[in-house]
């Protein structure tokens, strides 16, 4: 949509994919991004309004670099037609849910009301631990997952300003973030995860009626960015692990075609590995009351994420 901002008319999203990470947030923003009346930026997960001028500076292993810089969030929609919308996918939106809507608001003014949220949700206990792998596979988490998800870690990782989600449990308290969108926005699209997987075509066809597309059955949701572990250590390193080999190849091949071979590859090479049972049961008991509060803001039965 056209907003004004500081006196000039800019480009801005129609519409924002908020989260969850890890609920096939990267699979819709491909599937998207494949209509034509539709432009997604190049660049996934910008996550500007999560840091509007202020950006993290995380200490983390392999510290996700954001977009911070209102000129830099534009200049991300400027190759985009008159006659599209615009949309962008930032799965840190939901977790930093109160700043995210406080900069919406001052740079979108009134309009805000406008702009359309996708929110995903995936059951949490099984969000934690892909998570977890995600790191793994990018070696970017160094303890194991029983240790990660302890509160003293959790503890001292945000005190030392780790990135975001390294707080697996954190993330997976739903009722508060999804709460604070239906509240503040007009146009909020909830879609569950197990809806997606299971009926994917029915869940799109929605998605489409939302954002005012015509829904094609010809697009398929693809698996991306699949977590696990490795069924070949090198063949991982080379994709996930920062080398003179990956710049060189970063440098290459266009960031379009690398996306995708990686995602190929990753799907490929990654085979699921379960949680412990009593893992499962710590996560089960931790995310309970969210779950029940979270099932009544919905109106619907999300008892099947607390089976183990």
């Amino acid at each position: 949509m056209i907003v004004q901002v500081d006196l000039k008319e800019v480009k801005l999203p129609d519409f924002l994919i908020v989260g969850a990470a890890r609920s096939a947030t990267t699979s819709l923003y491909y599937y998207l991004k494949t209509y034509d009346e539709i432009y997604m930026p190049l660049r996934k997960e910008p996550w500007f309004f999560s840091y509007v001028n202020k950006p993290p500076d995380y200490t983390s292993p392999g510290a996700y670099e954001v977009v911070h810089r209102l000129e830099d969030y534009i200049d991300l929609f400027k190759a985009s037609r008159s006659d599209q919308i615009i949309g962008e996918a930032s799965p840190s939106y939901l977790f930093t849910h109160g700043r995210t809507i406080t900069n919406i608001k001052d740079v979108y003014g009134e309009l805000y009301e406008k702009l359309k949220i996708i929110i995903i949700l995936r059951n949490p206990v099984d969000r934690a631990y892909s998570h977890f792998m995600l790191h793994k596979r990018g070696y970017r988490e160094p303890l194991d997952f029983e240790k990660a998800i302890a509160p003293e870690t959790i503890s001292v990782r945000l005190r030392d300003n780790w990135d975001i989600f390294y707080d697996y449990v954190g993330c997976g308290f739903y009722y508060a973030q999804v709460k604070a969108y239906l509240d503040e926005f007009p146009e909020v699209k909830v879609v569950l995860y197990d809806d997606l997987a299971g009926e994917s075509g029915k869940v799109l066809r929605e998605l489409c009626g939302f954002l005012g597309v015509d829904f094609r059955d010809d697009v398929k949701l693809g698996t991306y960015n699949k977590s696990g572990v490795p069924r070949i250590g090198f063949l991982n390193a080379l994709i996930n692990r920062s080398s003179i080999l990956q710049s060189f190849l970063m440098a290459v091949i266009p960031q379009p075609v690398r996306m995708r071979m990686k995602h190929k590859v990753n799907k490929l090479n990654m085979k699921p590995v379960g949680m412990s049972p009593k893992q499962k049961d710590y996560l089960s008991s931790a995310f309970g009351k969210d779950i029940e509060n979270l099932s009544g803001l919905l109106n619907r039965d999300l008892s099947n994420w607390l089976r183990t």
